[in-house]
């Protein structure tokens, strides 16, 4: 989901929170109490409060943070064959 949260904001920059598909996101991000990824409350937080107020910089490297802590991690792992 994080990967259609940031697919979103990208495409339709300053109306990304008219798209349907991001009340979707948001509504299953607050569905779950708590998540796996403790990352993604605050990513969720930034593009949430709108684009005004969206500092993309900090979006982007926490995007950037939680791909390298779990998917990069996760993958080398896996070559490593520890898991």
């Amino acid at each position: 989901m994080l990967c259609d949260l940031n697919d979103i904001v990208g495409e339709y920059e300053s109306d990304y929170l008219k798209q349907p598909h991001m009340k979707r996101i948001f509504a299953a991000f607050r569905a779950v109490p708590s998540s796996p990824v403790p990352e993604v409350q605050g990513i969720v937080s930034m593009v949430e409060a709108g684009e005004s107020n969206l500092d993309y910089e900090a979006f982007s490297q926490q995007l950037a943070a939680v791909y390298k802590r779990y998917v990069v991690a996760r993958f080398a792992t896996l070559l490593r064959g520890e898991a």
